[in-house]
């Protein structure tokens, strides 16, 4: 899983009370971290350890209150820099350029496209030369899940010989293998990114993002007024749409909520 702004994950996480998160997968408990340490409240210790414990839904329930102080402690030291400070992830403004956008589409292949767009923007966004992505992540970020992973190495095999991709794999430290679970982590390198140039479009939501260059490159994508996320409208003629699905069927949520409180309203006899 991807968290693009750790404060608002960690808000959420925060608010809800619960994060689904395994033992040795525990970005988000990080972003929890972060989001209560940078609050106005100065928090103890012991006070994240306790809303940490709250959270946890998943491997980490089931240990031994010695084994979560350990993982605990030890996240909380991941969240500060060597001068003490915290570095909180924040959704950053990422730029796509023109001649970015027309490489990417001298592909002329949808899935490639949308491949090598959620590579090109990640990396952005990490400021990283070379840079890693689960393959899950990649899938869910560029609406790939359709493909097999069979389907999914071949592409990404066509986008290396074409060059618009470098790779490499490299051997993972005892501490990484036990984190990861692997022996082995291939790394990505996109060398024609763009710094300055002609912009194609600029955005710091990443709902959906992929389909912001589908929108550009093709058109029929749109953004939400209420979350601000790209979508593809379901009926090509609902031209008044302008929510996403998930923001709609909130808004039909509340609207049958008040609906059926005007009723009961209505249906209350007046007294006499």
């Amino acid at each position: 899983m991807i968290i693009w702004d750790e404060y608002k994950y960690g808000k959420q996480v925060f608010e809800s009370n619960s994060v689904n998160t395994k033992k040795w997968q525990t970005n988000e408990l990080r972003s929890l971290i972060k989001y209560i340490l940078s609050g106005d409240k100065n928090h103890t210790a012991s006070d994240v350890k306790v809303k940490l414990d709250l959270c946890c839904t998943d491997e980490i329930k089931y240990l031994t209150k010695k084994q979560k102080t350990n993982i605990f402690n030890k996240l909380i030291g991941q969240c500060y820099d060597s001068e003490k400070k915290i570095k909180i992830i924040r959704d950053n403004n990422i730029i796509i350029y023109i001649d970015e956008i027309e490489k990417i589409k001298s592909l002329s292949n949808s899935n490639m496209e949308l491949l090598i767009f959620v590579l090109l923007v990640y990396s952005k966004w990490l400021g990283l030369e070379w840079f890693s992505i689960s393959k899950s992540d990649l899938q869910k970020e560029s609406k790939t899940t359709n493909l097999n992973s069979q389907k999914l190495q071949d592409l990404l095999s066509d986008l290396f010989e074409n060059e618009f991709i470098k790779s490499d794999v490299i051997k993972l430290d005892k501490h990484e293998r036990r984190k990861e679970k692997i022996m082995k982590k291939q790394m990505w390198n996109i060398d024609w990114l763009q710094s300055e140039g002609e912009i194609a479009f600029e955005f710091h939501n990443y709902i959906n993002f992929a389909y912001r260059y589908l929108d550009y490159a093709y058109g029929g994508y749109f953004e939400c007024e209420v979350c601000g996320g790209m979508f593809k409208k379901t009926n090509k003629n609902d031209f008044s749409s302008i929510f996403c699905n998930n923001c709609k069927t909130e808004k039909q949520k509340i609207y049958e909520k008040i609906k059926k409180q005007n009723q009961r309203n209505k249906s209350v006899p007046m007294s006499q």
